[in-house]
């Protein structure tokens, strides 16, 4: 940021005062945000055609990404295939610095979830954000770049929404980030809250 600071000059020879112009580079980069992520999704373009691009910017820093994925629907409105999926790229880089899939819970992803969801390694969610639990990993340091990473599971209807976020910016917390994107999606799919697959639903 270039501020003009106003300086008075004097001219020793004929000792008269003029005002001059100096310009004070402070040489300041813009601040990353660290601010905590919303737990609803802000009015953003899509990547995947469901994960707000204003998300994945504050949690990186930058909107210059590379997402591969989707939310295609076939005949009868259901989700195709193995469901949403979303992995975002920052252009120029190999690692994944968000992903994001939700799947339906039952088979080995179901038993999976509900046993984290007595495992003491794990954070449980608490109860107004829902049924689920998050853990962050340290994986040491690459260069200048942290390989600190966070995932998070959250049941929501007949789906879990499993999320990755790697950090990027320095300051950021990743688990929290990763809890907000969960929330996020929720309604950017607008997923339905009601359970209708075979069984009991997973609880803790």
């Amino acid at each position: 940021m270039i501020r003009k600071v106003l300086t008075v000059c004097v001219a020793v020879a004929g000792l008269s005062i003029t005002a001059c112009e100096a310009d004070d580079d402070q040489g300041d980069e813009p601040m990353a945000d660290t601010e905590e992520l919303a737990p609803t999704p802000p009015a953003s373009e899509m990547l995947c055609d469901f994960l707000p691009l204003e998300t994945v910017a504050t949690i990186t820093d930058t909107d210059d990404v590379e997402a591969r994925g989707g939310a295609d629907r076939d005949a009868t409105g259901e989700f195709a295939g193995v469901g949403p999926t979303c992995r975002v790229k920052v252009n120029g880089e190999d690692r994944d610095v968000v992903r994001v899939r939700a799947y339906w819970a039952e088979g080995i992803g179901k038993s999976n979830f509900e046993s984290g969801l007595t495992d003491d390694r794990y954070n449980q969610l608490p109860e107004e954000t829902g049924l689920g639990f998050s853990w962050t990993e340290e994986n040491g340091s690459s260069g200048n770049a942290s390989n600190k990473s966070a995932e998070a599971r959250l049941l929501y209807g007949d789906r879990l929404i499993e999320v990755r976020v790697a950090q990027v910016v320095e300051g950021r917390d990743p688990e929290a980030d990763a809890i907000a994107v969960a929330q996020q999606v929720i309604e950017t799919l607008e997923l339905d809250d009601e359970w209708t697959l075979p069984g009991d639903p997973p609880s803790r």
